[in-house]
């Protein structure tokens, strides 16, 4: 039972209309009726009834299922917001607009209708989440659990800045959800435990296209649903979900065609859908125009080039350029050669990708006005910021106002590791690509001061969704663990790709494990100033940062146990009249919390060595 004058917000449909306490405040969704030729509106109702009516807001469906054709077809209804007397009806009731996007705060909401309700009049749940965010306290138990960008870091509802360490979740064939070995069994709890055990609170989940809509209109309920179990499992282990429409290569149309590599990045019908690549290509070799531009390489290729199955290479393709100019442009068939400049990552971004970013962060915030979205700029367009190498993102996607709720997606690979150079080089005898590790650690260095440059200037935060090179090498190895230290001194989250630490066989890779398996802030209750893991010598871990006394949940630290061994075999250090604790919820972290004798503003340093 809810006790008396518990309740403060209630959002309702016909027949439903139900009251609150007498402070407390009514939305009433209704449209205009008709009967005998005649309209009817809801507000008569309304003035016959004692509530008062302190604002209509319209609700804009974008369509109706009403086809009668006497009448201007109806595509609104209203959403009357209702107060009761009270003994001061002159107070305005309690309001938090501020903690809605931009486009939420009009009396026009632009939501399209639920479809799949049988109730008589339904409504989205989303325009009742709107009601209850401006109209409850803001530490209502209602609210939801759920992240936001303060500065350039990602914090909980604590205000508390929040670390993530994770994998990536990615199956690019069907049924496009990993679920065996060797590739992260998502669906299986002990393997789900072993995560959280080993320190990884987050997975980069592939939530694929063409999985979920294989035939144009036509949704893979079952795919659908093993994505939801995955989500709900995670959860049972405190590890977050981010889904990623994960699109590395266009279409597995071109698979086998000259050497190309392919999976459907988009649904197969869609790219069928598109027309074909024109037979001009204003980039292509001038001795090549007569030789198919739209799959052979342009300049400055050489003559003959064969990527031999390096997907990287599809991109300079024409036909791959054309079929995304087309899907950028949302695009029917006009676009026969795709501008030149569009080959600048800068000039990418800016045209192509942030129009469509804006298009999708709008028809996302319809339905969900509290979730993180995550945007990426082209692969190689964080080596430096502006023209013609940077982003070409002057805002996040939805402009200045969605800062609070924006990621930038970021991707890490020594390019002399990965692709090796497309045009044919001889070498000096004894002179390899990359003797030491200086070629990929400078590039690394350019990457990450270049993402914190551009986050600066647009606002919203940052995550590493990949990187990961083979731990088995020298070369691979000193690469993860520059990228992992690289990472701590920026704060930086991060998703590890083609991991799993399992083989085949479900047998757990500790090898490879050790060099991810290391301490980290999973949280910090104020400032972060510097975070550091001495992983060649004393293993000892340190974190500083500024104390925010208005943040009363505690910071939180991993500690991996083969290196911290349990219940004594580490000593901790710490400044600022701090003290710390195990963790209730999870033995591999510590709590650190403040005292009474904590000052505000203190510089809390925190030592944790092993003993």
């Amino acid at each position: 039972m809810l006790s008396n004058d518990s309740i403060q917000c209630i959002i309702t449909s016909p027949p439903y209309n139900k009251l609150g306490l007498r402070q407390g405040l009514l939305f009433y969704i209704h449209k205009d009726r008709r009967y005998s030729h005649c309209d009817y509106p809801p507000e008569q109702f309304i003035f016959r009834s004692k509530l008062k009516l302190y604002q209509t807001i319209i609700w804009d469906r974008g369509s109706t299922p009403n086809q009668n054709n006497s009448y201007f077809r109806p595509n609104h209804e209203k959403i009357f917001w209702l107060t009761k007397s009270s003994s001061n009806i002159s107070l305005p009731p309690k309001y938090y607009r501020d903690c809605l996007p931009e486009y939420f705060k009009g009396a026009i909401w632009k939501i399209k209708p639920d479809r799949k309700n049988k109730h008589p009049a339904p409504f989205p749940s989303i325009i009742a989440e709107i009601c209850i965010l401006t109209t409850t306290d803001e530490s209502n138990e209602m609210t939801t659990f759920k992240m936001s960008v303060k500065g350039k870091y990602i914090v909980d509802p604590c205000g508390r800045v929040r670390i993530f360490r994770g994998i990536n979740g990615v199956l690019k064939y069907f049924p496009w959800y990993p679920y065996k070995a060797p590739d992260p069994p998502l669906l299986n709890s002990t393997y789900m435990e072993n995560l959280r055990n080993w320190g990884f609170n987050v997975i980069r989940l592939g939530t694929m296209w063409a999985g979920a809509e294989p035939q144009e209109g036509q949704y893979n309920e079952t795919y659908l649903s093993k994505l939801k179990d995955i989500v709900e499992l995670a959860n049972n282990y405190n590890i977050y979900i981010f889904h990623d429409m994960h699109q590395d290569l266009l279409t597995s149309a071109l698979k086998g065609l000259d050497n190309l590599s392919g999976y459907d990045g988009i649904p197969l019908w869609l790219f069928r859908k598109f027309p074909n690549c024109s037979s001009y290509n204003m980039l292509t070799c001038p001795a090549k125009v007569l030789i198919e531009p739209c799959i052979k390489y342009p300049c400055p290729f050489y003559d003959g080039f064969d990527s031999n199955g390096n997907w990287f290479f599809n991109y300079f393709t024409s036909v791959c350029s054309n079929a995304f100019q087309q899907l950028y442009k949302n695009n029917s068939g006009a676009v026969d050669s795709w501008n030149p400049t569009i080959f600048s990552p800068y000039e990418a971004g800016c045209r192509n990708l942030l129009p469509v970013y804006n298009i999708l962060n709008a028809a996302i915030r319809t339905v969900d006005t509290q979730t993180l979205l995550f945007y990426e700029p082209v692969t190689y367009a964080i080596d430096a910021n502006g023209f013609p190498l940077g982003t070409g993102f002057n805002t996040v996607p939805g402009g200045n106002l969605s800062a609070n709720l924006s990621v930038l997606s970021y991707h890490w690979y020594c390019t002399t590791l990965s692709i090796g150079l497309p045009i044919p080089v001889t070498l000096p005898p004894g002179v390899t690509l990359l003797t030491t590790g200086t070629t990929c650690n400078i590039q690394g260095d350019l990457i990450f001061q270049a993402v914190d440059n551009d986050i600066t200037q647009t606002g919203g935060s940052s995550f590493l969704t990949e990187f990961g090179f083979d731990g088995r090498t020298n070369t691979g190895a000193q690469q993860n663990d520059y990228v992992l230290d690289k990472s701590d001194q920026y704060f930086q989250s991060w998703t590890v790709w083609g991991q799993s630490f399992i083989n085949e066989s479900n047998n757990i890779q500790y090898d490879i494990l050790s060099q991810f398996n290391r301490p980290y802030a999973y949280a910090i209750a104020g400032t972060p100033l510097f975070m550091f893991y001495d992983r060649n010598d004393t293993h000892c871990f340190i974190l500083k940062y500024t104390i925010d006394l208005t943040i009363t949940c505690p910071s939180q630290i991993y500690l991996p146990s083969t290196i911290y061994p349990r219940p004594n075999g580490y000593n901790i250090t710490l400044t600022c009249e701090l003290s710390s604790n195990i963790n209730a919820d999870d033995p591999n972290s510590i709590d650190i919390n403040t005292t009474n004798s904590t000052a505000n503003g203190c510089c809390a340093i925190v030592i944790i060595c092993p003993t």
